[in-house]
């Protein structure tokens, strides 16, 4: 026993990353034999150990001679590890970075690090344009917004309060570095471009770190990363300009699998890698939480790791505490971090925060049960049962002392499975993407090589104590689940599935004779012969042939990869028509002195964020765009439209040969028109801006002017004009029918001669952008309202019409509701004298002589007392006929009989040389001599007055104004 003690004491002098492996095989040894699938070690490392004097090879497997004799070299009597005289290096980084990476190796991460790089800037013309940062797809403009107001200080507190919940570290994060970059708007559109690569760069590092720690090979490692930079939903979505926050995601995610990875595989006595592994979980958990409203859903794997590490330990008779105190000390940690960034900065909902100390504490609580039944000699089943029933215990726990937890937990999974008509939320197996062959368009042939190896790690896991590449297989299954039932998680899985596709890589390698077998492949006679001397997993210089032949492999690999990743980085880059028509817009906004939400951009959702970035700089939310647009699309009224979008927005884009929800053009609906007819037959869409080809058009709202004229009673009149946009030329027209008198009005849109009914008017830009009727004349007026029909109510005389709001038509005239009127803004002076009539019949279920009082049947006054009338009016005062008309408090006053018998009555009331009168039914019934002229105004309103209420309920067919 002296001999074997001896023995092992001069094994582990030189070779210290032994004890932690001997101390595990010693516990196993009890029970059974151990293989090389029990350690850690690559095969010479296991081969030398085998070839010692204290271990025996057995017919299962090797045994150590003298259990008993090693454990008491390991041990002293208090069971505490053995100092041992050796130099210890005091590093704090050596362990944490082994293997170390040699010039060599170095070279070789660099140059896949490049590959990386140039499969995510293929995007970079479409990007970087003149002085403008022209990001990828719709998202990445709402944290352009937030950037935005951030380093600008909008919103209160370092970042907009709208931020705080849902992105708050990666908004603060980005602003942080453009405001030390200098803090302007281009500096921080340059941040937001190059982010997502430089994230993308972070995350090729841990995965090489992961791959390395796994399988301690150097090939799989730089595989995985080459691996990484081919997927193509991974390279689109970490592209030089898509930034939104899943780039983000992927550094925090790829950092807590390997912070798991390490504090699995350290040596037991190890303590700096426990502490690097505790601080680089607690920051990968706390950082998912905080960058990402749904960040919850990655941090779940973690607690599943646990568990069946936990079952693996206890199944390797080895304690739960000592091996997985990093990963409870990192969930603490990560817990700490959230509450203390959730309470002092107020990021976070409280239900998103105490996910992390839910997760502390089911870690805590699989562990504690680990440990329990280690030391009680119970089995790994047990142990999973006990396990699963204590966090059963502790869920239903949190959702009592956290009750919004169930509500989230519900509008989690209604969003999970319910959001509809956003691509990435779509399942990976969709018919969009081709249904089973959709893995291969989001990962190439990487998912091909890729998947073998997850059954293998899975199958691994189970069958030996291998917990580490039970984070892998935990990790893959589960994110592979999350991208079945949408797109989105994809880019999740790409960093696991891009080490599965490395060992692959580097397996159909040695089976084409490029190189040796992976050594956690290797069979039981590939081991002997490693462990007799055979080649070591390095990375040796490749003969030519070895060479060209891992390039072949590698292409034909990547081949679908090679075609994928650019057209779908096309897909998302804005086009040059879109970036033009963004432009065109801002320039039109921008000359006219226009401010949001005057220059809001009404456009398909998946751009509309980015018009608006361009155009206003608020780019916030796609919602309005998003519930209203395909309905605007189809609409086959484009009054109705216009009266909703013209508070709301400057800017309509049409854009592409179908509707948003992909169906063919319908004749007669806006889209159709406004996409082929240039707006014919619309009233207030103006086409500011078009593409080449016509596909996009940039529109503008404007009132339009009203062209009227006279043709045959009851016919058809067409009006036209030749207009060029963007080198453009065609023909606009607008069609309406006369009334029964002959007269008829349109509002055009565009500006220019137009002819019709065999009359030639003029339309000026400025009465296209103002509105109303177009350039009437001197003289009197007479409005006969006997037009049955439309919106205008016209003057036969000299076209001082009125445009009716809200007034309908009758079989004799206008019929008034209270709120309802006719207004001229173009009238003949009536300082100098004037004679104005009105035939009207009052309303038999109105009592004018007490309900309402004073309605004024037409007016130029404002609303006010008769006796301090501006303008002229003749109205009802408590049922009696009434003119009045003045300059304020001098105004004259004119007052009859009742007229509130439901007959139709003529009232006129007339100034002429300072003499006023008024006369009801031809009958002159009140006078007043020296009579002031009643003062300028600007309304002539038939029904109410000019400003505010007193409106008339009753019927009016005939209005006259005569001036002097």
């Amino acid at each position: 026993m002296t001999d074997e003690r001896t023995a092992i004491e001069d094994f582990l002098v030189d070779r210290p990353k032994y004890e932690s492996v001997l101390r595990r095989l010693v516990e196993r040894d009890r029970t059974e034999p151990w293989t090389f699938d029990d350690t850690s070690l690559d095969s010479g490392e296991f081969g030398e150990l085998v070839s010692r004097e204290f271990v025996e090879k057995t017919d299962k497997g090797y045994r150590f001679t003298d259990r008993n004799a090693i454990r008491r070299a390991l041990e002293d009597d208090t069971t505490q590890p053995r100092i041992r005289s050796r130099s210890v290096d005091t590093s704090v980084l050596s362990d944490f970075s082994r293997p170390s990476i040699d010039r060599r190796a170095a070279v070789a991460l660099v140059g896949t690090l490049v590959l990386l790089v140039l499969f995510r800037v293929l995007s970079l013309p479409s990007v970087f344009r003149g002085n403008d940062v022209v990001l990828t797809a719709n998202d990445p403009y709402y944290y352009r917004y937030l950037v935005d107001r951030t380093i600008h200080g909008v919103g209160g507190g370092f970042i907009p309060e709208t931020a705080r919940v849902g992105e708050p570290l990666l908004v603060a994060t980005l602003s942080v570095v453009s405001l030390l970059l200098g803090g302007s708007n281009s500096t921080a559109g340059w941040v937001l471009a190059w982010y997502p690569v430089v994230a993308a760069i972070v995350t090729g590092v841990l995965v090489y770190l992961l791959a390395l720690r796994l399988t301690s090979d150097r090939r799989i490692g730089l595989a995985s990363v080459a691996m990484l930079a081919i997927i193509p939903v991974h390279a689109y979505r970490t592209s030089l300009g898509f930034a939104d926050h899943h780039a983000f995601d992927y550094v925090w995610l790829a950092l807590t699998a390997t912070a798991l990875v390490y504090a699995l595989t350290r040596e037991v006595d190890n303590y700096r890698t426990g502490i690097f592994a505790t601080v680089a979980l607690g920051i990968g958990i706390a950082a998912q939480l905080l960058s990402w409203d749904a960040g919850a859903l990655l941090v779940l794997p973690v607690g599943g790791t646990v568990a069946l590490a936990v079952a693996s330990i206890v199944q390797a008779e080895a304690s739960p505490l000592s091996a997985l105190w990093p990963v409870v000390a990192g969930t603490g940690l990560g817990t700490a971090l959230t509450f203390l960034v959730h309470l002092g900065l107020g990021w976070q909902s409280t239900t998103m925060a105490s996910v992390s100390a839910a997760l502390f504490g089911a870690t805590f609580l699989c562990v504690a049960v680990g440990e329990l039944t280690s030391r009680r000699g119970l089995d790994s089943r047990t142990t999973l049962g006990l396990e699963a029933g204590s966090l059963l215990g502790l869920a239903g726990l949190y959702f009592v002392v956290v009750p919004s937890s169930g509500f989230r937990f519900d509008s989690g999974v209604d969003r999970l499975f319910g959001t509809a008509g956003v691509v990435e939320a779509g399942s990976m197996f969709s018919s969009d993407l081709g249904t089973i062959i959709g893995p291969l368009f989001l990962f190439g042939l990487v998912f091909v090589l890729g998947l073998p190896y997850l059954l293998w790690a899975t199958w691994r896991s189970y069958r030996t104590h291998a917990p580490e590449w039970a984070v892998q297989a935990v990790y893959g299954w589960y994110l592979l689940m999350l991208s079945i039932v949408q797109i989105r998680f994809a880019g999740e899985l790409s960093a696991f599935m891009a080490v599965f596709a490395g060992v692959g890589f580097v397996h159909l390698a040695s089976k084409l004779d490029v190189t040796t077998v992976p050594t956690v492949l290797q069979s039981k006679s590939d081991r002997v012969r490693s462990a007799d001397g055979g080649e070591r997993t390095g990375l040796p210089m490749p003969e030519r042939r070895e060479a060209l032949t891992t390039l072949g492999l590698g292409a034909l690999v990547g081949s679908l990869s090679f075609v994928q990743t650019p057209v779908k980085m096309t897909q998302l880059t804005i086009s040059d028509d879109q970036y033009r028509a963004a432009k065109a817009m801002q320039e039109y906004a921008d000359n006219r002195g226009w401010e949001y939400p005057q220059n809001y951009v009404f456009s398909d959702w998946g751009h509309n964020r980015m018009y608006n970035w361009f155009v206003n700089g608020h780019s916030r939310s796609y919602a309005y765009a998003q519930e209203h647009y395909g309905a605007f699309l189809q609409s086959t009224s484009s009054e109705h439209w216009y009266r909703r979008l013209r508070d709301r927005a400057g800017f309509v884009v049409i854009e592409g040969p179908t509707g948003s929800d992909g169906k063919q053009l319908v004749s007669g609906t806006l889209q159709s028109r406004l996409q082929h007819q240039w707006g014919s037959g619309t009233s207030h869409f103006k086409a500011i801006w078009a593409s080449e080809d016509n596909g996009r058009i940039a529109y503008t709202l404007v009132p339009g002017a009203t062209v009227t004229g006279r043709g045959d009673p009851d016919s058809t009149v067409e009006l036209s004009t030749d207009v060029n946009v963007s080198g453009h030329q065609f023909t606009y027209t607008q069609t309406t029918k006369t009334g029964e008198n002959g007269w008829y009005a349109a509002d055009v849109a565009y500006p220019g001669q137009y002819t019709g009914s065999g009359s030639t008017e003029r339309v000026s830009e400025k009465r296209v952008l103002q509105g109303g009727i177009q350039d009437p004349t001197t003289g009197p007026a007479h409005w006969p309202l006997n037009a049955g029909r439309g919106g205008i109510a016209f003057d036969v005389r000299n076209g001082h019409h009125a445009v009716i709001e809200g007034a309908e038509w009758t079989d004799e005239g206008l019929r008034f509701d209270g709120t309802s009127r006719a207004v001229a803004d173009e009238f003949p002076d009536p300082s100098n004298g004037f004679s104005l009539s009105v035939t009207f019949r009052t309303d038999a279920n109105v009592d004018y002589r007490n309900e309402v009082k004073y309605p004024r049947l037409v007016s130029t006054a404002q609303s006010g007392a008769f006796n301090e009338t501006n303008g002229l009016q003749l109205a009802l005062y408590r049922g009696k006929i009434l003119g009045a008309f003045g300059s304020g408090e001098s105004a004259v006053r004119l007052e009859g009989p009742y007229v509130d018998d439901e007959q139709w009555h003529r009232a006129t009331l007339t100034l002429s040389k300072q003499t006023a009168s008024l006369s009801l039914d031809e009958k002159e019934i009140a006078t007043a001599e020296n009579a002031p002229p009643p003062a300028e105004t600007e309304l002539f309103a038939i029904g109410s007055p000019a400003e505010g209420g007193l409106s008339y309920k009753g019927e009016i067919k005939d209005v006259r104004l005569d001036v002097e």
